[in-house]
């Protein structure tokens, strides 16, 4: 394997970790905005991740899954104007208290973290995105 190859498997790797690792965040997230269904769920996380972050079915319904078993989000059969009656998902007081105290705790620290690491070694990069 070529140094090239290398670096394209882990970088492979490494995104699907990264990726997986911020599914619930940004489910949470989403159905804090509003109560959703499962594709609109992917649409979502699809458009405000330019594509980035892309989820099948089976993906956010486990998630999802675990979510409502564990008191974070609950369900409710709707009926949809185009087509069968669909599951929405709604968060509940626990799962926004999740949201709090994991973005207090986690995602602020990494967040101010990354924009003084990013600015320090790679300023041309924000500079670029902010254009």
């Amino acid at each position: 394997m070529s140094g090239e190859d290398i670096l394209e498997e882990f970088l492979k790797i490494w995104s699907r970790e990264y990726k997986k690792g911020f599914l619930t965040y940004f489910i949470l997230l989403l159905l804090k905005e509003n109560p959703m269904y499962g594709l609109e769920i992917a649409d979502n996380l699809k458009e405000i991740t330019g594509g980035s972050v892309r989820l099948h079915g089976s993906n956010i319904y486990q998630i999802l899954k675990k979510l409502k078993k564990n008191g974070m989000v609950s369900s409710k059969r709707k009926n949809s104007i185009k087509g069968p009656a669909r599951k929405y998902y709604y968060i509940e007081p626990n799962g926004i208290r999740l949201l709090q105290i994991f973005t207090e705790k986690y995602i602020l620290p990494l967040h101010f973290g990354l924009v003084a690491a990013l600015e320090k070694h790679y300023p041309e990069m924000i500079r670029r995105r902010q254009k």
